[in-house]
């Protein structure tokens, strides 16, 4: 190994370094936990292909995610969760305008 390629693979870790320190930043400041994120690069790939190989099997309709019952809970499941989130948010925010607009005379 020479001097050049030893040079050449601490710039890269340099680099690699200092374009990381940003999304941590980010990730830091705005309170994002790392773990979903870890878990997301596991499983993402995982669940690409088993769509990819579900809509192989259905011949690329997507009824196939509907007309199973297991399919059909496991959706409806996921989206009482993404509503029941999105409805609490929603009347936590409703609540703190509520009380920020009574005012005492």
């Amino acid at each position: 190994m020479d001097e050049t390629t030893v040079a050449f693979g601490d710039s890269v870790d340099h680099l690699m370094t200092t374009d990381m320190r940003l999304p941590g930043f980010l990730m830091k400041k705005f309170d994002y936990e790392p773990a979903p994120l870890m878990l997301a690069f596991v499983i993402g790939p995982m669940l690409e292909s088993s769509l990819r190989k579900s809509l192989i099997l259905s011949h690329g309709s997507l009824s196939i995610f509907w007309t199973r019952p297991i399919s059909m809970a496991l959706a409806i499941i996921f989206l009482l969760i993404v509503l029941s989130g999105g409805l609490s948010s929603l009347l936590k925010h409703s609540r703190s305008i509520g009380q920020g607009s009574i005012t005492r005379d």
